[in-house]
């Protein structure tokens, strides 16, 4: 069996995650988001207690997790403190189950959810850089990194750092390059790094509304009223125009800068409100 992911790790990296939004966010408020005791939830953290399913169940929702990431969620915790050996071993064979569909997989082996990784995918400049690579004459060198995506330098540099030690880029000799077997599922991802993703995407979004010209960007909207039936339909349309929007694109010979696709699709009244919030789950 792979590596297993400590459950303790996910409270952990939604803490951390919390707390760069707002350094004055303590654990007795990530408990009380949780819906337990700052007591319970540092002996958990510490080892010093398990999590019953209700918790486990409670905890999960806390952190804003899909239903697949809950579902793992509670696994992990019924491995570790179900009381019976059945319960035990079949929540073993649900986390092997997920692991061989897809979990977080690099290279093809099962990895555990690091802060790096966790960043790689929250920080919108990692990806950013990594596209820079496919573009002509970049010369891969923190100081172009940093001219091109605005950062400081430091930041460039890390960034190119961070995304060696995920695997994401190779470096052969003194130069940096894309890994060419690097595969990735974003199964597995905490909901929490990709709404951090979201956020900041949002955000540069907003700065070239104001900033760039309209010969440069495509901003547009549509109004409509629809069955909330048909959301998995309009979902797996805009995934499907991404992915060969992406496919076209990317194979131009003469590629020179690094855009965004960026699309929303929301609701701007509360009729939905009359559904479960459990089923509308952060992507």
């Amino acid at each position: 069996m792979s590596p297993q992911i400590d459950y303790r790790r996910w409270l952990m990296t939604g803490f951390s995650a919390r707390r760069r939004r707002n350094s004055a966010y303590s654990l007795r408020a990530f408990a009380r988001d949780l819906g337990t005791t700052a007591t319970t939830l540092s002996e958990v953290l510490n080892r010093k207690r398990g999590l019953s399913d209700v918790l486990a169940t409670r905890f999960a929702k806390g952190l804003g997790l899909s239903d697949s990431e809950a579902t793992l969620f509670r696994a992990l915790v019924k491995a570790e403190h179900a009381r019976g050996r059945a319960e035990r071993a079949q929540a073993q064979k649900e986390i092997v189950a997920w692991q061989e569909g897809g979990g977080a997989l690099v290279g093809g082996e099962y990895r555990e959810m690091t802060s790096d990784f966790f960043d790689v995918v929250a920080d919108w400049q990692h990806f950013a850089a990594l596209e820079l690579f496919e573009t002509k004459g970049f010369s891969g060198e923190a100081t172009e990194v940093a001219a091109r995506l605005n950062l400081s330098e430091v930041e460039a540099r890390a960034t190119l750092a961070r995304l060696e030690k995920v695997g994401l880029l190779e470096r052969v000799g003194e130069r940096l390059r894309p890994s060419e077997d690097f595969t990735a599922s974003t199964s597995g991802i905490p909901s929490e790094a990709i709404r951090r993703n979201h956020r900041q995407i949002l955000g540069k979004a907003l700065d070239a509304l104001e900033t760039q010209s309209v010969e440069e960007r495509d901003f547009g909207q549509i109004t409509l009223a629809i069955d909330p039936a048909d959301l998995p339909k309009a979902k797996e349309l805009l995934k499907k125009f991404r992915r060969e929007l992406g496919e076209t694109l990317g194979l131009g010979p003469q590629k020179s800068r690094v855009y965004c696709l960026a699309m929303q699709l929301f609701a701007l009244d509360g009729a939905a409100s009359n559904s479960s919030t459990d089923e509308r789950k952060p992507v």
